[in-house]
């Protein structure tokens, strides 16, 4: 009777061991870090919002999880102003947000290389996304200056990739 009792233990000890096996070595590392995803934007559509005579402006998006980051820096105050005046749309795959605003990056500002004042896109936004999904941000302005109505519309587009 013992030996039966025996080989039961035995035989239930290996189902269980050998159960647990898969789930041990193909276990994910719990410090394995997620890539980062990068992809340079550029003007598709609209018109080219830099300074004139100036450097370009220049945009780009990011994965670093949790948080979805796209900045377009460099634009021209003057035909796209900071404020209201200004109304931006993000798309990064599935993230999604409207009705942004565009801030100032003074003159002041070490992250400024334009040599003067220029207007800027800085969104952040937690999310998931993946290598390949499409970026694009579309932004449009409409205010008045000396009773002229004035109207700037630039459409910039990139896709996500592993860096």
């Amino acid at each position: 009777m013992i030996a039966l009792i025996f080989r039961r233990t035995i035989a239930l000890a290996v189902m269980l061991t050998t159960g647990l096996i898969p789930n041990v070595m193909f276990a994910p590392a719990a410090d394995a870090a997620s890539p980062v995803l990068r992809g340079n934007l550029v003007v598709v559509g609209g018109e080219d919002p830099s300074i004139p005579n100036n450097f370009p402006a220049n945009g780009d998006a990011r994965f670093a999880p949790p948080f979805v980051k796209v900045s377009i820096v460099g634009m021209d105050p003057t035909r796209f102003p900071a404020g209201p005046a200004c109304r931006a749309e993000v798309r990064v795959g599935a993230v999604r947000a409207r009705d942004l605003h565009l801030d100032v990056l003074p003159v002041t500002d070490p992250e400024n290389t334009f040599g003067v004042d220029v207007t800027m896109l800085d969104f952040k936004q937690e999310g998931t996304v993946a290598a390949g999904d499409a970026v694009q941000v579309r932004i449009r302005c409409e205010f008045v200056i000396a009773g002229v109505r004035q109207r700037h519309q630039t459409l910039w587009a990139g896709t996500l990739a592993a860096h």
